[in-house]
């Protein structure tokens, strides 16, 4: 009966710990502007898509203002961007709309970034 209620017990404190750290609790959503303060952090970020600029190896999406203004560039490498036009569309035709990137927020030449690695990390905000 104890090892019932010892086993019981353990089970609930199990359930109960994984509930606590749930997606919404693991994953913040910031402006573009603030994405900074999060650095090394995984979070959604948020704003307005100000500049889609193509690279060689890919798009840089600059937020809140075109480059070297921006606040927030995500980045969507070559072998990803065709999954995220064919979610959200040609991007250079949705300037000035706001769009959500989730991601571990990092820096590259002084610029803050967040790398988007799958298309489903990317969105217009509704």
């Amino acid at each position: 009966m104890l090892s019932k209620i010892l086993t019981s017990s353990l089970v609930a404190l199990t359930l109960a710990l994984s509930s606590t750290t749930s997606f919404a609790a693991q994953n913040k959503a910031v402006s573009a502007a603030r994405a900074a303060n999060y650095m090394g952090q995984k979070v959604m970020a948020c704003g307005k898509l100000a500049q889609v600029k193509q690279i060689k190896n890919g798009h840089f999406l600059n937020l809140d203002a075109p480059y070297p203004h921006q606040s927030l560039t995500v980045v969507i490498w070559k072998n990803e961007y065709k999954d995220v036009v064919k979610k959200l569309g040609d991007l250079e035709d949705n300037v000035g709309k706001v769009i959500c990137a989730f991601g571990t927020v990092s820096e590259y030449k002084k610029d803050v970034q967040i790398v988007v690695k799958k298309a489903q990390n990317i969105d217009y905000a509704r």
